[in-house]
């Protein structure tokens, strides 16, 4: 490959970095950019590893065992092991495999690249945190900024990358202004997104940055860790959520169910994107031996356990392998004599995302993962030798099907967004059609059949609503919102009897559920069995105390038996036990 060549490679995937880690164009329609940017980007640096028809040798020699488990998860076993599975398998192969081109950038000019885009995203999230923008996350559990990523926890994974980066420059490179206020804005960005698992591997990025560096770093930094810590006990909402150990019951809870999962089948897992089915199918056996907690996630909140239940531990040891090769490379690597800066912030910014990942999920993100990767690859400081022929062309036929692939899921992932703010603002009809005609792309998404069926129950057509209903119950079965929503169609409909068997069946699967114990209360009310609903809503209150919804109809129907003064002292949030 000839220097020009190489220079305009390197060139491209600067440019293609900045794309993957911050979709510059806000797309307030949709409210999260992310799903879509994710699969431009992803397709972009796949494009750039086929180009130079990089062999995978060295460090990089496991990625092509890793790749064909993830295929063959995706495709041949588990409970989810269906080709619908093979975006989530192309989310984990590319970024190890376009790292293996990192090598042909000067890693100076990656950095720069990577700095520059959480500064951006940083800065917006610090425009949305200070009110400027609505940034918003269509999620009830919404916490803080969300940037353009659309999420505060990814934002949070993606943004230690860019603040090792910076903090490491800023420690080691005194002389280069404006490095201080880089590192500044990309941690404000950071603490603003309340994302405790980032705030941890944030920490373990400084300490890593900031390892024999010049004392006064060092005293700087455990100054603005000071004022930081001391920001958050002065804010009495993020100070709650720092001291709250409800989160932590629930990873406990989710890391209990996962790890009965692995060892159901420890070797091979259950297939590439089956965490979410299998995770509840084991909480509501949990639940039949007596259990009453229910905790409803997509992830294991524990990178390694994730893989293991999805990918077994072959999986995860190819995982851990590909790990070890990578801390090899970058121990070893001449960036250590000739940027200490630079080597510096790529082995902090990875082992904050080691951190962030026993807590949250930043292995599945692409704008938290590639860039850790691309940053090892461009450790080497050598261009790998092309790939023959044959192989090159095996390389842009797989690629091909991940742009088809993944655009059909970005196209979704995309309408289900697009179509919840047009709930929101009471356009169902639109939801409606946008809800159609994702799934004439790709049908059998159980969250797609669950929003559409809210669309057309709020439009009336009832008879619409239950089919999505029962279209996603036959792919889910233990998706509780469903139940809830064939619960809500029955009763719009008139049939008390299926709307409560419907609740009930909800609440086997989700004891601790208030809305339902609150919808039960009231559809019993409804019937006249006043005794049962003031049993069920003084359930609701009891796990929901700050749900004004369930205080207000014990209320009603306290006053309904004719217990005024009690009715009175639960609707102002007293205790709901007389």
């Amino acid at each position: 490959m000839n220097a020009g060549r190489e220079r305009r490679l390197g060139l491209r995937l600067v440019l293609l970095s900045l794309l993957l880690i911050l979709p510059l164009a806000y797309w307030s329609a949709w409210e999260d950019c992310f799903p879509l940017a994710k699969w431009l980007a992803l397709a972009a640096f796949g494009a750039v590893a086929v180009v130079p028809g990089a062999r995978f040798a060295g460090a990089f020699a496991w990625v092509p065992w890793w790749s064909v488990w993830c295929l063959a998860s995706a495709c041949g076993f588990g409970s989810a092991g269906r080709w619908r599975a093979l975006p989530e398998a192309a989310l984990l192969i590319l970024p190890p495999a376009v790292a293996t081109v990192a090598g042909l950038v000067p890693a100076s000019r990656l950095a720069a690249a990577i700095e520059a885009a959480g500064v951006a995203m940083a800065g917006w999230a610090l425009v949305q945190f200070a009110g400027l923008e609505p940034g918003s996350w269509l999620s009830p559990f919404h916490k803080g900024v969300a940037s353009t990523v659309g999420n505060p926890d990814l934002l949070g994974g993606a943004l230690l990358l860019p603040f090792a980066l910076a903090l490491a420059a800023w420690a080691r490179e005194p002389e280069r202004r404006g490095r201080a206020a880089v590192a500044a804005v990309i941690a404000g960005g950071l603490a603003c997104t309340e994302a405790r698992a980032a705030w941890l591997g944030g920490l373990v990025a400084a300490g890593v940055a900031l390892w024999r560096a010049p004392w006064r770093a060092r005293v700087t930094a455990a100054a603005a860790a000071l004022l930081f810590f001391g920001i958050v006990a002065a804010r009495s909402g993020a100070y709650v959520r720092l001291a709250s150990r409800g989160a932590f019951h629930e990873r406990v809870w989710t890391w209990g169910r996962a790890l009965d999962a692995a060892c159901d089948r420890p070797l091979a897992g259950w297939g590439i994107s089956s965490f979410r089915t299998v995770y509840l199918a084991k909480q509501t056996a949990a639940h039949a031996a007596g259990e009453s907690f229910y905790h409803y996630t997509e992830y294991a909140h524990l990178e390694p356990l994730h893989f293991a239940v999805e990918l077994g531990l072959i999986g995860l040891g190819l995982w851990i392998w590909g790990l070890a090769a990578g801390f090899r490379l970058w121990r070893g690597s001449p960036l250590r004599r000739t940027s200490p800066a630079v080597w510096a912030g790529t082995g902090a910014g990875a082992a904050a995302i080691l951190a962030d990942a026993a807590l949250s999920w930043p292995w599945h993100v692409p704008p938290a993962i590639v860039p850790a990767w691309i940053m090892v690859g461009s450790c080497s400081g050598r261009a790998a030798p092309p790939r023959v022929g044959a192989l090159r062309l095996a390389a842009g036929v797989a690629m091909a099907g991940v742009v088809i692939l993944g655009g059909r899921l970005a196209y979704v992932s995309g309408s289900l967004r697009l179509g919840q703010a047009l709930a929101a603002q009471g356009r169902l009809a639109e939801a409606g059609a946008v809800y159609d005609r994702a799934d004439r792309l790709r049908p059998g998404d159980v969250r797609l059949c669950w929003y559409a069926a809210a669309a057309a129950r709020g439009r009336g057509e009832l008879a619409a609503a239950a089919g999505w209903a029962a279209r996603g119950l036959a792919l889910e079965p233990d998706f509780v919102e469903l139940d809830l929503e064939v619960a809500a169609v029955a009763r719009a409909a008139g049939d008390g009897g299926r709307a409560e068997s419907a609740l009930r069946d909800a609440l086997a699967i989700a004891p601790s559920n208030a809305r339902a114990w609150n919808n039960l209360g009231n559809l019993l009310g409804t019937q006249g069995r006043l005794r049962e609903a003031e049993a069920a809503q003084r359930r609701a209150v009891e796990l929901a105390p700050d749900m004004p919804e369930a205080r207000r109809n014990l209320a009603i129907t306290l006053l309904r038996l004719g217990r005024r003064a009690e009715a009175e002292r639960v609707a102002e949030g007293g205790p709901p036990k007389p």
